[in-house]
């Protein structure tokens, strides 16, 4: 017995040196390997049935690897436990057998053994061979995290972060992602950027999560290529680069990633730089249809969209509304708000603007702010039957709050919340609250905003001074409408709050005409006050 105990002890060590110290050669270590193992050497016994696992220096033998595990198993060596448990859970070269494959993580996580521990929380976490038990699998991939395993991190990170199994916390959640990031797990990596991007558990900050993104990229990522690609496309964290953005969503869609098939649609929809080309029509079209094809929601809807406008596809209301159905169906809140605006306006249906309004409130409910605005316009001017103020501001309220002022909806939506505080519509009225609003539309770009809170200094607070004022810096800060213009031209016609110049009048009554679009008021006002001056003079 002593003298088989040291021989294996010294077959062991020229097997170890040997696979060890020449990684590649296998050929050369199985031999050692096979003289241990026969002797009893557990880690001859693992290493050598791995050999056969996966063909290394030896024939691939299925049935051969799970006889060595199991021997070296039965010994009470967890690394064998844990791989013979993996054949276990996955059927290879066996019948697949989840609950044998728990029963030997459960030994080996007892001693200890990190990717057991971790791998039997899987385990539990889905619910496969053992009872769902979302707890455990928080313990278990904590315990295999103490470790330092990378993947344990991750997993206890999305457990923190989803709140499976332990209270959530965004913090504790970034702080996993992080350790697992500094070994290399790019999925952590990802996961941090978008921390970083979303402000979760952390402070804000573009810079970071976009260099967290590139190094997701870098490492081949598709989910790193696609954000890093919207840094570079939006410029955020990043300087404004929309060919590399392109490049960085095809390598990204050349691995099947879905947001960035639909991302790079958009860019070609747009004719961005990189994505002008003569056929961006077809190249737009062909990437919402494969992303599409593949239950991407966003791109059915932007599919139909391309349908009813006759983008480059022949115009097919028909189609169009098949897909806004299609997408509806499933959820997506802009397909609720492209089914309301055409039973709004007939297109491919009769008009029924109780069923766009039911529609609307459906998007709306779904965070959609184009939805949440013609919900609450048509509610707030009855355009479906009795107005209902309060319920007009419910959704203007709930559009205020995404903050959005990239969005006309979203500065529309803040302007006539502020006329609902102005005039006590659906809220108790409250013209500091209006003032509030009106200014943050009007910094916001929305012209009509600094037209009503002229107006309501002018008239309800009697200060045709401040009136103007703010007539001029709508007229100095928004291109579109000619309102603010109009206003003003008409205090220098009348010389209220401004001295009395008939000169600067028709020059700004001629720019609410320039900037009017289609405001029949604007236009009627501004040639009356232009048809005076010229009777006058």
């Amino acid at each position: 017995m002593i003298l088989d105990a040291n021989e294996r002890e010294r077959l062991a060590r020229q097997a170890q040196e040997l696979f060890l110290t020449q990684p590649t050669d296998y050929a050369a270590a199985v031999p050692a390997l096979r003289q241990a193992a026969a002797l009893g050497d557990v880690w001859c016994l693992c290493t050598l049935g791995w050999c056969c696992e996966f063909g290394k220096g030896t024939e691939l033998d299925l049935p051969q690897a799970a006889w060595l595990y199991r021997q070296a198993a039965d010994k009470g060596y967890p690394p064998a436990q844990c791989n013979l448990a993996v054949l276990y859970i996955t059927g290879k070269g066996m019948a697949p057998d989840p609950a044998q494959g728990a029963y030997w993580l459960e030994k080996a996580a007892a001693q200890g053994f990190a990717r057991a521990q971790y791998l039997l929380g899987t385990l539990y976490q889905d619910g496969r061979g053992v009872e769902k038990d979302q707890k455990r699998a928080a313990r278990l991939f904590g315990d295999a995290a103490f470790q330092g395993y990378a993947a344990a991190q991750f997993s206890l990170g999305v457990c923190y972060e989803r709140g499976r199994g332990v209270e959530r916390n965004f913090e504790t959640a970034l702080h996993q992602y992080q350790l697992a990031a500094a070994q290399g797990h790019i999925a952590a990596v990802y996961n941090a950027g978008y921390f970083y991007e979303m402000g979760l558990g952390t402070d804000r900050d573009s810079v970071k999560a976009a260099q967290m993104y590139a190094r997701a990229a870098e490492a081949g990522d598709s989910d790193g290529q696609c954000s890093l690609a919207w840094c570079y496309d939006t410029g955020t964290g990043v300087e404004k680069d929309p060919r590399k953005a392109v490049e960085l969503y095809q390598k990204a869609v050349d691995q099947g990633h879905l947001r960035a098939m639909h991302n790079l649609a958009w860019c070609y929809r747009m004719g961005q730089p990189g994505a002008d080309g003569p056929d961006r029509k077809e190249k737009a079209v062909e990437l919402f249809r494969r992303a599409a094809s593949q239950g991407y929601m966003s791109s059915v809807c932007d599919l139909g969209i391309c349908y009813q406008e006759g983008w480059g596809v022949p115009q097919n209301l028909d189609k169009a509304l098949e897909l806004y159905r299609q997408a509806a169906g499933r959820g997506l809140a802009k397909a609720m708000n492209c089914l309301g605006e055409c039973y709004w306006r007939g297109e491919g249906v009769e008009p029924n603007l109780q069923t766009a309004l039911e529609w609307f409130e459906k998007g709306a409910a779904g965070g959609n702010p184009e939805a949440q605005f013609n919900a609450a316009w048509f509610l707030d001017e009855g355009l479906a039957g009795e107005a209902d103020q309060a319920r007009a501001v419910k959704w203007y309220e709930a559009l205020l709050k995404q903050t959005l002022p990239e969005r006309e909806c979203w500065r529309n939506g803040v302007n006539n919340l502020g006329e609902c505080y102005r005039y006590g519509r659906g809220v108790e009225k409250n013209l500091d609250m209006a003032e509030k609003l009106y200014r943050l539309a009007g910094e916001s770009g929305n012209d009509m905003a600094w037209f009503n809170l002229g107006e309501m200094y002018h008239q309800e607070k009697g200060d045709p001074v401040a009136a103007a004022g703010y007539y001029r810096i709508g007229v100095e800060k928004c291109a579109e409408g000619g309102d603010c213009a109009l206003a003003l031209a008409l205090l220098y016609e009348s010389g209220q709050g401004v001295e009395r110049n008939e000169d600067r009048a028709v020059e700004l009554a001629r720019l609410a005409l320039n900037r009017a679009g289609g405001d029949e008021q604007v236009i009627r006002d501004a040639t009356a006050l232009l048809d005076r001056q010229d009777a006058q003079h």
